[in-house]
């Protein structure tokens, strides 16, 4: 029992005994004495049960914990984002999680073998592509003069799947989708040093 609680209920049984006193002293007492004698006795008996019954208040650890909670509430609040044009939806809380993303892929080119056949000239590459996991697309574009026979052979054992491929009018290009491990890239031109890009 909390120390304003007590004092409450002293006050409400000490506003009951006034109030018996002064009935009992009626009889000997002016009525404006009883009256005001009554009047006290019922105003104390009021406060007293007001006191008794009015809520506790928060302690000191109580008001800390409570403040400290609603920072934290704060602090994720102020996190959300609303996204889309009308603000048609929210984006969750989002905490300063350190996320190790893997290295970009990169190709490693092994070796070449070029040659002059007639008027046309061969290339032939092995390149390795090198990433932790299969590259979800690698592009690759020869540019150059008669670029023709563009081939692009998996050296590693497994599933490979090619796509979109075709040839244009100063470049030919290929697809890998899933890329991972070795390649041999050839193709004829009749350009002595054609250009050969790739792009993940």
């Amino acid at each position: 029992m909390g120390r304003d609680r007590f004092l409450g209920i002293v006050l409400a049984v000490f506003g009951v005994a006034a109030g018996i006193a002064a009935t009992q002293l009626a009889a000997q007492s002016p009525e404006w004495v009883l009256f005001v004698s009554l009047t006290i006795a019922g105003l104390c008996f009021v406060a007293g049960l007001a006191i008794a019954m009015w809520p506790t208040g928060i302690s000191k650890d109580d008001f800390s914990a409570r403040m400290t909670m609603t920072t934290e509430r704060k602090s994720i609040f102020d996190q959300s984002t609303n996204v889309g044009d009308n603000n048609s939806g929210t984006v969750a809380p989002v905490y300063n999680n350190v996320v190790n993303q893997a290295p970009p892929p990169e190709i490693e080119w092994i070796s070449d073998d070029n040659r002059q056949i007639g008027n046309r000239y061969s290339f032939k590459s092995l390149f390795r592509v090198v990433a932790p996991y299969p590259a979800a697309t690698l592009k690759l574009e020869v540019h150059g003069r008669g670029i023709r026979d563009l081939q692009v052979i998996p050296q590693s054992a497994g599933m490979h799947q090619f796509g979109h491929s075709g040839q244009r009018d100063t470049f030919s290009f290929t697809t890998i989708q899933n890329a991972f491990g070795s390649y041999v890239v050839q193709f004829t031109s009749d350009d002595t040093n054609p250009e050969l890009k790739y792009d993940f």
